[in-house]
């Protein structure tokens, strides 16, 4: 926040000598942040991906195990079958030519056959090896019970081999179901932590971008409520450092701007105060020259010469009022301005300051009423002051609103406060006067021929903060303006 340059704040000179970090850099390593965490997380899928991936080889090997070793059943049932048939034809006691043909011949088949099944569980990846080594156990005795024919030993290892077959089909296809399940799993918890990660992501880089942005953007806040506070003539704000970047070096200037300000001010304020000074004297005596002129003390004047006269009496009252607006405003400005508070019945007060108005309305034509809920209701003021802040905010009510217009006078109690407020009919006024209407000197575009000071709301605004209390405008074009302000009340 925008601070007073008493409260130990460094020259922005020295703040100035620190490392400078540009925006642009800020901004990059915001970026690149985001970009790092994003890699972490396509990271962490492509290695879910990768094991998801494995897995899949493993299944694929596992179904394929599964069908080699059911072709190897199938070759294994045709070649029991064909050892059957040998056995029955070898031990016919007459054999014709085809039988001895077909006996001689049986034997290097079924041979074959084994040395068939022999490659294709040599091929293949048992999860036990133990089980390759006593299916090649039981292939070698099924070939030496092959020739001559021993059908109890081919029986007892045919079954032994057909066991182990069925084993390591089973094996494999609990192996398969394992599988499957842990690619579901490693797939569930791939989802989870990629939406996690995500989430996490998504709200890390907001964290980054929203502390980015807020660092840049604090400053640059500071630097317009620094403005709203210049604009309002409050030169001695300084704007702190909170950065070391382009924005450190327009802090920096404008601070440096703020002090020529407010030198300027201060030369202003001194010229004002000599001027206002040096013209009480003269003016005093200029009006007691011309009361004197219209007294007749220096002889007697034609009725033109007389209406010249109370003209320039009538601008030297408000050439006085001037200097004396100037005068008190410096005073409340500089904190040398006294109040004499006492415990006042509001009520009372604001009825016999708004009956004062009354004829200047009725020449005007304009309506003036109060409502007032203040009954028994005390505040501690300074009578004159709070006087003059009722004559301001009349006058002005005054002269903007027109003929057959009203102005109502509001007050009642609210809270800890006294709540006032001045409403009347006239042009009303936009948002951008209504923010610098009680800047001094201002004029609202609906004001430009209305005659006046321009220090009235200043100066009213100052009372009232000197009160311990707040005055504001709501206003719209074309619906009138109501000027609200806050007393508190007496403790």
């Amino acid at each position: 926040m925008a601070e007073d340059r008493t409260q130990g704040q460094k020259p922005p000179v020295e703040r100035r000598k620190h490392k400078r970090i540009p925006i642009a850099l800020k901004i990059f390593l915001g970026y690149l942040i985001t970009i790092v965490l994003v890699l972490i997380s396509n990271f962490y899928l492509f290695h879910k991906m990768k094991i998801l991936m494995e897995l899949g080889n493993q299944i694929g090997r596992s179904v394929e195990f599964v069908a080699q070793e059911r072709d190897v059943q199938h070759l294994a049932d045709d070649m029991n079958r064909q050892y059957l048939a040998y056995i029955s034809a070898y031990s016919q006691k007459f054999k014709d030519e085809y039988t001895k043909k077909y006996v001689a011949e049986a034997p290097g088949k079924i041979l074959n056959k084994i040395e068939q099944i022999r490659q294709v569980e040599n091929s293949l990846h048992f999860l036990d090896p133990q089980i390759l080594e006593q299916i090649n156990g039981y292939l070698d005795t099924l070939a030496m019970a092959v020739s001559p024919p021993e059908r109890q030993r081919w029986d007892e290892a045919f079954k032994n081999l057909a066991f182990l077959l069925e084993k390591s089909i089973v094996d494999a296809q609990a192996q398969t179901q394992r599988l499957l399940a842990r690619s579901r799993e490693i797939t569930a918890s791939a989802i989870r932590g990629g939406i996690l990660l995500m989430l996490a992501m998504l709200v890390l880089s907001a964290g980054i971008a929203y502390l980015i942005a807020k660092r840049i953007s604090r400053p640059i806040a500071h630097l317009r409520q620094a403005t709203r506070y210049a604009r309002q003539g409050k030169y001695n704000i300084r704007v702190p450092f909170e950065s070391h970047d382009e924005i450190a070096d327009l802090t920096a200037d404008f601070n440096a701007m703020m002090d020529a300000l407010g030198e300027l001010d201060r030369m202003k304020a001194m010229f004002l105060s000599s001027i206002t000074h040096d013209l009480k004297s003269p003016l005093y005596r200029v009006r007691l020259g011309i009361e004197n002129l219209v007294d007749g003390i220096h002889g007697s004047l034609n009725p033109e010469q007389m209406r010249t006269l109370e003209q320039i009496l009538t601008d030297l009252d408000t050439l006085s009022r001037l200097i004396y607006d100037i005068l008190d405003l410096q005073k409340l400005e500089s904190g040398r301005f006294e109040l004499h508070l006492e415990d006042v019945k509001i009520e009372d007060f604001v009825r016999e300051t708004v009956r004062k108005h009354a004829i200047s309305f009725a020449d005007k034509g304009v309506g003036l009423a109060m409502k007032l809920k203040l009954k028994d209701v005390v505040v501690r003021m300074d009578v004159r002051q709070i006087e003059r802040v009722f004559e301001n905010l009349l006058s002005n009510a005054l002269k903007f609103t027109p003929r057959g217009g009203k102005v109502v006078v509001i007050g009642g109690v609210d809270g800890d406060y006294v709540h006032f407020v001045v409403k009347d009919n006239g042009p009303g006024m936009t948002k951008e006067e209504a923010e610098r209407v009680f800047d001094k000197f201002y004029r609202a575009s609906t004001g430009k021929n209305v005659s006046g000071t321009g220090l009235g709301l200043a100066i009213t605004k100052q009372i009232i903060e000197a009160h311990r209390g707040k005055i504001w405008v709501e206003t719209e074009p074309g619906r009138g303006s109501e000027f609200h302000f806050l007393i508190p009340l007496a403790r």
